[in-house]
């Protein structure tokens, strides 16, 4: 292994955010903002507390809060004294929380209570008769899901349980008949945005009469978080309040980064692959610091607890597990964790943090993160669970991206990030116009489908059909409104086509390490994991190809489908990228990625494995350049144009063949060489020497000697250009040569015509169809009852992702009941006496 210690150089910036303006909303919303200045602690808590507690108008006031303050600037403190704050003033308080393992934590901060408080997870722990609801809808303060309070029943169900909904019902009629007003409190309010569905969002809606204030809270606002609290608002007389904080840097509070780069393929069979992470492990069990690990994949987190808890076991610790599919969920108080579950509402306190970010290969193979689909928003929430200064451990690939930036000129002598393009920082203005142009082109294609449907049902009343229509399909489509879309769409459009917005997290990271955009930690150095790997002219082919194999194997990663889907150009920058994680020396000689031997076996290895042959030459490179150029529609490409005219002369030399070629016995033979009665004609040979020139100018991989036309022959006789034509475009077989006329001929098994099975090394040409969230919307038809198809086509396999339901049905949840009507706005209510506990 080789370790390069780098110790970077910051841009000192102020931290960027999504700031929320009055010009965010429309006419007809009553907005008004502050901003709170933290105390010299970078705390809001006090301030906050003075605008509402301090102030009856503002507490008293029925509206929607907006809380756009950062990580760790005391958004819990706040919350705490104004949820105990109204009830002492006779409300019910009701928080909700994106995640069943956040419940937990938000309940034990009001222990003041004591037993004038709910645990929503008690439904899982007690029967209907030992939770008796109608006591427990009495308490003050009840603390649940966010699913839960829309009446989510999970992906297995159609309904909610009785008892839940009877739980609802009941506490909505307990503050009918008290004549009590609800305070609704959602943290991390942009994890839950994928809660609020069309046919959910109603349930909200029904506490209109109940509902005084409302209180949204995020460090990591969008525009579809914004665009929920104009909903929320429709509850407060459109009353809005927003109060966000500018994102202050206490530095004794701050952790220290080290970045750990790597462009190995590590998953779950492979953890040996992080070569630093036990000695990290093991230095901080010696100094008997807590250790806990956030790791992009749930199976991966299962292999580090199983390969490490032995060495935690001789420490007299636990590692303990924490991911959707274990009953463990992370404890402030407990030194030891691995897991999924804790990128957001948690706090880590001490000790030692370490983020295990996807591997290269499957950032850049199928675009699968993880608990970091969310793109930058999952990373900032993430390293924000560092509260108090510690150090914090990021496992991270090369980056093949880098955002625009100054620091770019502090970072331009590590090896690492030649190979990496620069894209645009598109500001969050641009981002949205973007977004706003693709609803618009959306719209206008599919209103032709919805009029071709809807004139069904106009010539259902011309012939006057009643009740249910003959002709109708029974679909109702109904185009969504620019909101509708937003909400649903908009923060995966980001992030899946902006690197700004954490499109391949990697440079999002990068621009925001070297612009210090983390509130709670600094980048102290980066340790360059450079694996030696060592070639020469037997083992190049070889070991380049045993390296690479194991890479495309990767479950989830880059494998042979997605290498298939992408052009032969952008594999072999995949490929580069990838050997830049080493340090490569040829025949005892240290190299680089450009290298000739290297470039020579990258292009070949692909070749061979897109083609499935033995060797990938001359003849399979000029005719895999030669079809590219003719799917280029474009004219603004000197190389893909000379190529288009190698096309030309192709046809020609076919041509020339065709009226040259002689038949013996059935089979077709062509001139061995050219004689006095068979020579090129002016035009092919002119062309012929005019094309090879510029392609030996112009073809990168010509002139470094990858693939070779005529070499160093700038004006060569016509017989050797027959040749050279002849070994690219014609299959022939001397061993079956033949003799007439004192002249040889070679047997014709074919023309070379490799059609759609080319390799495109010409030009940039990313053929995966899996991340143009363009062309996957615009299959949408947005059937607004039964719109699972864009839902199955956008969704990525997050290995590690933790958005759980929480409405799965345990069997005794399944009771059947007489109902018993009580005016309520969800229907009937369902009262304990009515339920059978027996059957």
């Amino acid at each position: 292994m080789c370790d390069n210690v780098l110790i970077p150089e910051i841009e000192e910036k102020v931290i960027g955010y999504k700031k929320i303006t009055i010009n965010d909303y429309e006419l007809g919303y009553n907005v008004k903002s502050k901003v709170i200045k933290p105390d010299r602690k970078g705390f809001v808590s006090d301030g906050v507390s003075d605008f509402f507690i301090n102030n009856s108008d503002n507490f008293n006031k029925s509206e929607t809060v907006l809380f756009n303050f950062g990580v760790g600037q005391g958004k819990s403190t706040t919350f705490n004294r104004l949820i105990n704050k109204y009830i002492e003033n006779g409300y019910v308080a009701i928080i909700l929380v994106p995640f069943k393992s956040l419940i937990e934590k938000y309940y034990d901060e009001f222990s003041n209570l004591e037993d004038n408080r709910f645990n929503y997870r008690d439904f899982e722990i007690f029967t209907p008769r030992e939770l008796k609801v109608n006591e427990v809808v009495k308490k003050d303060l009840h603390v649940l899901t966010v699913n839960a309070f829309l009446r989510n029943p999970g992906d297995s169900y159609v309904l909610q349980s009785q008892f839940k909904q009877q739980y609802l019902d009941l506490l909505y009629k307990r503050c009918i008949d008290d004549n009590k007003k609800v305070v609704l409190f959602i943290d991390e309010i942009h994890a839950s945005i994928h809660n609020f569905q069309r046919d959910k969002i109603f349930n909200l809606f029904n506490w209109e009469d109940r509902l005084h204030k409302v209180f949204l809270a995020s460090a990591t606002f969008t525009e579809s978080t914004t665009q929920l609290s104009k909903y929320f608002s429709l509850l407060t007389d459109r009353n809005i309040q927003i109060l966000e904080a500018d994102r202050t840097k206490v530095e004794e509070k701050r952790s220290d980064i080290t970045l750990m780069l790597s462009n190995e393929s590590y998953n779950s069979v492979n953890i040996e692959k992080f070569l630093n992470l036990e000695k990290i492990i093991l230095e901080n069990l010696h100094r008997d610091r807590a250790i806990n690990i956030l790791s992009y994949s749930k199976n991966l987190a299962k292999a580090i607890r199983k390969t490490y808890q032995p060495i935690f076991k001789r420490f007299f610790r636990d590692l303990k597990l924490c991911t959707s599919e274990t009953d463990y969920e992370f404890d402030e108080y407990h030194d030891s964790h691995v897991g999924t579950n804790f990128s957001t509402g948690v706090n880590i306190n001490s000790g030692v943090f370490i983020v295990l970010l996807p591997p290269y290969s499957m950032i850049e193979g199928l675009g699968m993160y993880g608990v970091f689909t969310d793109g930058y928003i999952a990373l900032i929430q993430s390293i924000a669970r560092m509260r108090k200064k510690g150090d914090i451990y990021i496992f991270s690939s090369i980056p093949s991206v880098l955002l625009e930036g100054d620091y770019i000129e502090n970072i331009k002598d590590l090896e690492i990030i030649e190979e990496a393009k620069v894209s645009p920082f598109n500001r969050f203005e641009d981002r949205v116009n973007k977004f706003k142009s693709l609803y618009v082109s959306l719209k206008e294609k599919h209103q032709n489908k919805i009029d071709f449907i809807e004139s069904f049902k106009e010539y259902d009343k011309r012939i006057g059909f009643g009740g249910i229509s003959q002709n109708h399909i029974g679909i109702k489509l109904n185009y969504p409104t620019y909101e509708e879309f937003l909400l649903k769409y908009s923060d995966k459009f980001f992030y899946t086509s902006e690197y700004s917005a954490g499109k391949k997290i990697i440079p999002y990271l990068f621009w925001a390490l070297f612009n210090d955009q983390f509130q709670n930690a600094k980048l102290k150095e980066i340790i360059l994991d450079r694996k030696p790997l060592d070639l020469n002219k037997d083992n190049i082919s070889s070991r380049l190809s045993e390296l690479f194999e194991e890479i495309l194997s990767t479950p989830f990663g880059m494998n042979m489908t997605s290498f298939s889907l992408k052009s032969g150009y952008e594999n072999l920058k995949f490929l580069r990228r990838l050997l830049q994680g080493y340090s490569i020396s040829y025949n005892n000689k240290q190299i680089g990625v450009d290298n000739l031997f290297i470039q020579a076996a990258l292009m070949k290895y692909i070749g061979r494995l897109l083609k499935n042959i033995n060797e990938y030459n001359d003849v399979n490179y000029f005719n895999d350049c030669i079809e590219a150029s003719i799917r280029y529609d474009k004219n603004d490409n000197e190389l893909v144009n000379v190529y288009k005219v190698f096309y030309d002369l192709k046809q020609s030399f076919f041509d020339f063949i065709e009226s040259n070629k002689i038949e013996i016995k059935g089979d077709y033979y062509m001139p061995a060489s050219l004689n006095e009665e068979v020579f090129l004609s002016p035009r092919i040979y002119s062309l012929a020497i005019t094309v090879f020139s510029k392609i030996n100018e112009q073809d990168t991989f010509v002139k470094n000697k990858s693939f070779s036309l005529l070499r160093g022959q700038e004006t060569p006789d016509e017989n050797t250009v027959y040749k050279k034509l002849c070994d690219l475009f014609v299959e022939f077989d001397k061993q079956k040569a033949k003799r007439k006329n004192s002249k040889r001929y070679y047997f014709i098994d074919g023309f070379v015509d490799v059609k759609d099975n080319y390799i495109n090394f010409l030009y940039n040409e990313d053929l995966n169809p899996f991340y143009d969230m363009n062309d996957v919307v615009q299959e949408e038809l947005f059937l607004p009852e039964n719109n699972n198809l864009l839902e199955v086509l956008l969704q990525e396999e997050s290995i590690g992702e933790e958005y759980e339901l929480d409405e799965e049905k345990t069997d005794s949840e399944k009771e059947k009941s007489n109902n018993t009507s009580i005016n309520s706005p969800f229907g009937e209510i369902i009262t304990p006496n009515d339920l059978d506990f027996e059957s």
